[in-house]
């Protein structure tokens, strides 16, 4: 991996401007002993390989040949699944994302696995973040351990945003704010305040970057940090700090000044910050004071509190950070200046979103927890650039075809059957919102389609950004990683079993309810014109994209069924592809299983492209075609709808007892999230009995509604809350998952405003399931400073990850009744 981001970052992705002088520079090439030695020593290594390669032919051809089918199958299928779709990239729409706009865009809080983090959206960016020193460990990046309260209370995703972070009896705040002049090339300037209260160690801020060229990087003296970067030109960052006395306090003392130091140090990669800076503060020799590291490559300022400060509690200071590109005009703002302006764009900020939101009907508090719900969903967008790591299953199918025409006994070719094909995809960046800056800070496919229902109705620009970046990543075949893994920093919060994407994988198309919400505004003459040429640049993917999920049909017409993970000793097998993980399927997987849900997926996404081809000219009656046969309602029930339990289930091989052959039926002792579907996703007729039962049963306590929302799984389920191992505890079986509940309110919204004898109950139900929603989690907010991953079916506290500021934000909407 190092060697294949190394080769990267010298030669493939460099600008045109620094790779002819990259080039330039090392056109002729001097050969130095060392290197000498090494190729020698390389040579002699491939003698070794080649001579014991040629020994292993002679001694066990059967292994030999399965090892020659291994990496011929490993290298055979290059232009397959890493190959970049041949359409033009939506980002590179000049009507869209021209200069202005990559200028505007370029510098953000596009960190948001660390508690302060900025870069540019550039493939090797200038970083810089923050950290501190807390009972004894270093504050870096967030970590649910640190049991600490901290999030976006102000963030516009473009300009500015304001933070607030509470650790114990510190108080911290981080504002940063972008300085864009006219005429502007390389990103302007931007500006940053770090406000602690109550600390009495220090606090850091680090600046580095993400390629090696950082041998001319120095400082200046300890204020001024001075560098520069292929993408970004020459720059300059100045330090400066500013104390300040509670007024309240009684003291008469002198404000006590904090000491300003600066120094440098190597590290491997900045996820490595955290334990290098330990160690380094652990050595007894360190003087912070000029120190520097051979290779050094984080240049770190430190504001370490006086004496007296440890002692007098009410003292506050803050360091004010100035980025400025040497390369455009104007600069950043002073510390007065930035901390004026972070004020007029506060309020800014609640005047539109008041004019977007119209929360005016709800008492202060609700509002304020309403706005910082958002800006932490806005606030945790992030950027990066790099590759995931793919399992190429097509590769290993083959491999095994290959393998049976000479098949070995030898137990080393079995087990190298058994080995995963990996292949590193094409570069790419990602412009994206994440679940969960503590535990999920990267990009989830599924997600992103609920993140930006929210995000579009505040700025749809930001929208265009986000899908047109996930759309880009597409592979020639419509594929996309359903989890973005990009870079080194974005992988160590990863672990290893999930960062290798199986490229049968896909995740639900929830990216076509975003678009449904576009097409809906343009087809109504409220949409923008860029909605228009967005939707228009986006159609050719968005068709490959629905095309391969398309491939996911079942044995009987129209009926498709998830990839699904089979675990030894597994109560069910895993469908990690549906977004609903371990929610029980069928016992066993077969290629005969009908899923309802991605049935229901692909009738959104069949409708939506209808209406999107016919608005912008394009061929639609296959759309239309396919959209209304998998809307038929007596279609649909004759495969999912029982007439016993009179609910719409799954197919498949199933056991009803535990001891039973599994056989072909319905699965009728799941009753859930799966068999709503239908309601969920409006298909079904307002006029149908198979509505009237399923608001029925929905609504029944010992099923699904609960007092804070409705459950994953019902209560009579075998499976409710129970492990599916004995290491993996219950996850979709029973806790109230916020993006489902939107869709439901969505939902009954929808029938409760449409004629029909079922009208008055969805209305009823509608008030009732919304109201329970916002009211818990408002409380659980209250109460904790959180929302939550999920919330307890049973006494309505939140659960799993947090903060989880991604889909659970969806309450924004229910409060503004946006649907």
């Amino acid at each position: 991996e190092t060697g294949v981001i190394n080769n990267y970052r010298k030669k493939k992705e460099m600008t045109k401007s620094s790779y002819a002088k990259h080039s330039k520079s090392k056109t002729k090439i001097k050969t130095t002993p060392s290197q000498c030695s090494f190729v020698s020593i390389a040579v002699s290594l491939l003698v070794i390989v080649v001579g014991g390669v040629a020994g292993l032919a002679l001694l066990d051809p059967q292994l030999f040949q399965s090892l020659l089918l291994f990496f011929q199958s490993s290298s055979s299928q290059k232009l397959s699944v890493v190959t970049p779709h041949a359409s033009k990239r939506i980002t590179d729409s000049v009507a869209l994302f021209g200069n202005e706009s990559k200028q505007q865009m370029m510098w953000g809080t596009y960190r948001p696995q660390a508690y302060f983090g900025v870069r540019a959206r550039v493939p090797q960016s200038t970083i810089a973040g923050l950290a501190w020193i807390s009972q004894n460990s270093i504050r870096h990046y967030c970590d649910q351990g640190d049991n600490m309260v901290y999030g976006w209370t102000h963030h516009d995703g473009r300009t500015f945003g304001y933070q607030e972070l509470k650790d114990g009896q510190m108080r911290l705040e981080t504002s940063f704010l972008k300085t864009i002049p006219v005429g502007a090339s390389h990103g302007g300037h931007w500006s940053a305040t770090i406000t602690a209260s109550n600390a009495n160690k220090p606090i850091f801020f680090y600046f580095t970057s993400e390629e090696s060229g950082v041998s001319s990087w120095k400082f200046k003296d300890r204020t001024v940090l001075q560098g520069s970067n292929d993408y970004l030109g020459k720059f300059s960052a100045a330090f400066d700090i500013h104390a300040s006395v509670d007024p309240t306090t009684t003291t008469s003392s002198p404000t006590p000044t904090p000491q300003l130091l600066s120094f440098s140090m190597h590290v491997p990669g900045i996820e490595h910050f955290t334990q290098n800076l330990t160690s380094l503060l652990q050595n007894p020799s360190f003087n912070p004071d000029g120190y520097s590291e051979w290779g050094a490559n984080v240049f770190v300022v430190a504001v370490v509190p006086s004496q007296q400060q440890h002692q007098q509690r009410s003292s506050t200071f803050s360091l004010h950070i100035k980025y400025t590109s040497l390369e455009d005009p104007g600069e950043p703002l002073e510390y007065t200046d930035h901390a004026n302006a972070i004020k007029r764009a506060k309020e800014v900020f609640e005047t539109n979103f008041q004019e977007t939101f119209r929360l005016s009907q709800y008492p202060p508090k609700h509002i304020h927890f309403a706005r910082n719900v958002f800006s932490n969903l806005v606030g945790g967008t992030g950027y990066w650039f790099g590759k995931s790591y793919v399992r190429d299953v097509d590769a290993e199918k083959q491999r095994l075809e290959e393998y049976k025409k000479t098949p070995s006994q030898n137990p080393r070719a079995l087990q190298l059957l058994q080995q995963p094909i990996v292949r590193p995809y094409f570069d790419a960046p990602l412009f994206s919102a994440v679940p969960s800056r503590s535990f999920f800070p990267r990009g989830f496919m599924w997600d992103e389609g609920f993140h930006q229902l929210l995000i579009y109705e505040w700025d749809s620009h930001l929208t265009h950004e986000s899908l047109g970046h996930w759309l880009d990543l597409m592979n020639s075949f419509g594929w996309i990683p359903r989890e973005q893994i990009l870079n080194n920093e974005a992988r160590s919060k990863v672990p290893a079993e999930f960062i290798l994407q199986p490229s049968n994988n896909g995740n639900p198309p929830a990216w076509f309810l975003v678009f449904e919400k576009i097409i809906s505004k343009l087809e109504s003459g409220h949409g923008s014109k860029e909605d228009k040429q967005f939707i228009m640049d986006a159609f050719v993917r968005l068709e490959e994209y629905f095309n391969f999920f398309n491939l996911k049909k079942g044995t009987v017409n129209t009926s498709y069924r998830w990839q699904r993970h089979e675990k030894p000793n597994a109560l069910n097998a895993l469908t990690l592809t549906s977004g609903l993980d371990d929610y029980p399927r069928s016992s066993k997987s077969s290629s005969t299983e009908r899923h309802l849900d991605l049935r229901c997926w692909m009738g959104e996404a069949a409708s939506v492209l209808a209406r999107i081809a016919k608005f912008i000219g394009k061929p639609h009656a296959s759309f239309s075609s396919l959209a209304a046969e998998l809307s038929d309602i007596d279609l649909m029930s004759k495969l999912h709808w029982s007439n016993t339990t009179l609910a719409f289930h799954d197919f498949g091989p199933h056991r009803l007892k535990p001891k039973e052959l599994a056989k072909k039926r319905l699965v009728t002792d799941v009753y859930g999230y799966v068999s709503l579907f239908p309601l969920l996703l409006e298909q079904l007729p307002a006029d149908s009995i198979q509505l009237k039962k399923t608001l029925e049963r929905m609504k029944n306590t010992d099923e699904l509604w609960t007092p804070f929302g409705l459950r994953s799984l019902s209560k009579s389920s075998p499976y409710y809350q129970k492990y599916n191992t004995e290491h993996d505890p219950p996850y979709w079986r029973g806790a109230i998952w916020i993006n489902i509940n939107y869709l439901a309110v969505r939902a009954l919204h929808h029938y409760g405003t449409i004629d029909g004898p079922h009208q008055n109950m969805a209305k009823e139900m509608y008030e009732e399931l919304r109201s329970n929603l916002i009211d818990n989690i408002f409380k659980q907010y209250e109460k904790t400073g959180f929302i939550w991953e999920q919330y307890d079916d049973g006494n309505g506290r939140g659960k799993g990850s947090h903060p989880f500021t991604g889909w659970s934000t969806l309450v924004v909407l229910l409060m503004a009744e946006k649907y």
